[in-house]
């Protein structure tokens, strides 16, 4: 019996059976498998790594931090380490913890997303060895690989490092995407499009991406890329070493593109070739004259079958890997279907994959994300070159939707004032010179397209600066809290006479709290005039009572222990409401703040004296400020050394910051009755971000 057959039976049955079923495997044959196991487990798992990747996005002008883990395996003493290209995909640094729990930096080598490979190199300076005890990897060869084979996939599932799950080979010719929508140009949803997939049953979850499957022989023979259902879908080993050779000796995949999609003739009636499912206008194949319904029968004088889906990643692969500007000869029958078709052979010059992404970057304080123009994308929304950039997403409130006429996503900004705008450097470039240039609210002219339309529009740039707010004419106030005592309540407590405004709450430092006035008294009159609330909605009365008044004193009659008792209080001026405080909005870190007002005092029982800053009243979606985790009604206290006592004192520490451009921020708050510390990274110039293709 071969061993890997023994060793499937094994784990089939150890999987299935009790342990007292006499049908079990001879005990010496499984303790010899078992030692196979832990043999095959010894040689790839000290190489095995937990990837901790930190990401930045654009979006709305803003750049978004996040984190992501997966998995990946050492395939080289010079610190090369295979992993998934999702895996690193907005990645901006690595850390990688090696099976001795170092955590070693890594820098990317490159990633293709087309196979989902990706490479990265771990800083050996920073390794205790210099690199000298690594333990390495094998690559096994996956065309070996059968269904049933014993496979073991190991990685970091959920970030728990150092896992690892067995089963069983499923299917060794898995097609996950079909590949007559790929290939005529590829997409973000195609990753792997090129890869015809092993499937197993080794449990995988999250964070296992990019880990290795691993046979009996202790060999790779698989990266472990997708998974999901008790299913887990591998890219072959021979495929993965290929193109992570690729990548570290040249950094990227560069591929022959023709601009054709392939369809299999499956429920054609054909017997044989390969259809041609789309053409991309002005491509290699369109010029060449192939059509859409055409059977390729053979390519390069070979003759090829695509009558299943597992078919058309070998064809697509023989197409992309032919040397760019390389020539493919096809033979094909034009109107297959017909008797008097056509026999042609049609020679295309291939060019190179063309990129469909361009770069984008975040414009952060007109809140809107710019992307560059690819020759694909002038292509796609025919137009006459790639001059400008186009306006991927805009923050609501932001500048760009505030302009007269609006400017819509998707417009292409084609100059800015007197300054165009055709490449994305020219953009950020204008976009600087005007931030510098202005230092108050200013108009600016902006050129933009949209659907071979030409448009003018008015942006007004503002500039944070102190919001008054609307004040009231100050009116009378009692310093109380009051609940209504409508009619069936009042007839549980004393009747009738009970009908009136129960005292919940007197605030202290006021003249209510220096008068004979109690919570727990029921007024009942002010001045001799008698209140009575009819419904819920009446719980304002008292209140609008009081403002009405226009003396000094008040005299309230109250409801005290079933007695009527009077109370005369000196009258107040109205509170600001923490609505009416004066505020100041800062659009570099998305955050709006306002002065401390009598009723946060007393809500939050803060000493007047002890207790100062100000309160976060607003936070912009995207901003720094809502990303670092600071929260509405957080008190700031302290902006790196400056104490905050006010909003003039918040103005000055914001000035100096941005003035300073410092890379990090440490900003004391009050939350609740917890002194915290948040950290803020600012982003300060507009970064260009690439997107995988």
């Amino acid at each position: 019996m071969k061993l890997k057959t023994a060793a499937t039976l094994i784990l089939a049955l150890t999987a299935s059976l009790p342990l007292s079923c006499n049908a079990a495997p001879d005990a010496k044959l499984q303790k010899s498998i078992q030692k196979s196991i832990y043999t095959a487990r010894d040689q790839v798992f000290p190489a095995l790594v937990n990837i901790e990747t930190t990401t930045r996005q654009i979006y709305q002008g803003q750049a978004h931090k996040g984190l992501g883990t997966g998995s990946g395996s050492i395939i080289s003493k010079d610190g090369y380490v295979v992993t998934n290209a999702h895996v690193v995909e907005h990645g901006v640094s690595f850390i990688c913890t090696l099976s001795d729990n170092q955590e070693i930096p890594a820098t990317l080598v490159g990633s293709d997303p087309l196979t989902d490979i990706a490479v990265l190199k771990l800083d050996l300076t920073k390794e205790i060895n210099q690199g000298k005890n690594l333990v390495i990897a094998q690559f096994g060869d996956s065309d070996k690989l059968e269904s049933s084979d014993a496979v073991m996939a190991m990685g970091s599932p959920l970030s728990l490092s150092k896992s690892i799950s067995k089963g069983v080979v499923s299917n060794t010719q898995r097609i996950l995407i079909l590949p007559e929508q790929a290939m005529a140009m590829p997409t973000a949803a195609s990753t792997g499009f090129l890869t015809i997939w092993i499937q197993h049953d080794a449990l995988i979850n999250p964070g296992n991406s990019g880990g290795p499957l691993v046979d009996l022989q202790g060999k790779i023979i698989g990266v472990n890329a997708r998974g999901g259902s008790s299913m887990g879908f591998a890219i072959p080993a021979n495929q993965a070493k290929k193109i992570a050779n690729t990548l570290i000796k040249h950094g990227t995949v560069d591929r022959s593109w023709i601009g054709a999609s392939l369809k299999t003739t499956k429920d054609t009636g054909l017997t044989n070739g390969v259809l041609v499912n789309s053409v991309v206008q002005k491509s290699p194949a369109q010029i060449a004259g192939l059509q859409p319904g055409d059977l390729i029968t053979h390519i390069n004088d070979i003759p090829v079958n695509a009558s299943n889906n597992v078919h058309i990643p070998t064809l697509l692969n023989t197409i992309a890997n032919t040397p760019i500007n390389g020539n493919i000869n096809f033979k094909i029958t034009r109107n297959p279907e017909k008797t008097d078709n056509q026999k042609l052979t049609i020679k295309i010059k291939t060019q190179k994959l063309p990129t469909k992404f361009g770069e984008k970057s975040g414009l952060r304080k007109w809140g809107t994300t710019v992307q560059e123009i690819t020759p694909w994308v002038a292509q796609l929304r025919k137009l006459d070159s790639t001059n400008g950039v186009i306006v991927q997403d805009i923050a609501q409130g932001s500048v760009l939707s505030l302009a007269k006429p609006p400017v819509p996503r998707g417009a292409i900004i084609t100059k800015i004032d007197d300054k165009k705008t055709n490449t994305l450097d020219d953009m950020i470039n204008a976009y600087e010179s005007l931030t510098k240039k202005y230092k108050e609210d200013h108009r600016v002219i902006l050129h933009y397209t949209l659907r071979q339309q030409n448009y003018i529009t008015l942006l007004k740039v503002q500039h944070d600066k102190e919001e008054p707010p609307v004040k009231n004419i100050p009116k009378s106030w009692v310093g109380i809290t009051t609940q209504p005592i409508l009619k069936k309540l009042a007839d549980k407590l004393t009747g009738e006479t009970s009908r009136g405004f129960l005292v919940t709450r007197i605030y202290k430092e006021t003249n209510a709290q220096k008068s004979e006035l109690k919570v727990g008294d029921i007024i009942t009159k002010v001045n001799e005039k008698r209140i009575i609330p009819n419904t819920i909605a009446d719980a304002p009365l008292f209140d609008r009572e009081i403002r009405r008044l226009e003396d000094d004193q008040v005299t309230l009659q109250v409801l005290r222990d079933k007695k009527n008792v009077t109370v005369k209080i000196e009258l107040q001026f109205t509170k600001d409401k923490p609505s009416q405080a004066t505020t100041q909005r800062n659009r570099d870190f998305g955050i709006t703040v306002r002065t401390i007002t009598f009723f946060d005092r007393a809500d939050n029982q803060w000493d007047k004296t002890a207790i100062k800053g100000v309160i976060v009243s607003n936070l912009e979606g995207p901003g720094w400020a809502a990303r670092a985790g600071i929260r509405h009604y957080d008190l700031i206290q302290k902006i790196d050394n400056h104490e905050i006592k006010s909003l003039k004192s918040f103005r000055k520490a914001m000035k100096k910051i941005t003035t300073e451009k410092p890379k990090r921020i440490i900003i004391q708050i009050l939350r609740g009755q917890r002194e915290q510390f948040i950290y803020i990274e600012p982003q300060w110039s507009p970064t260009k971000e690439k997107e995988e293709n």
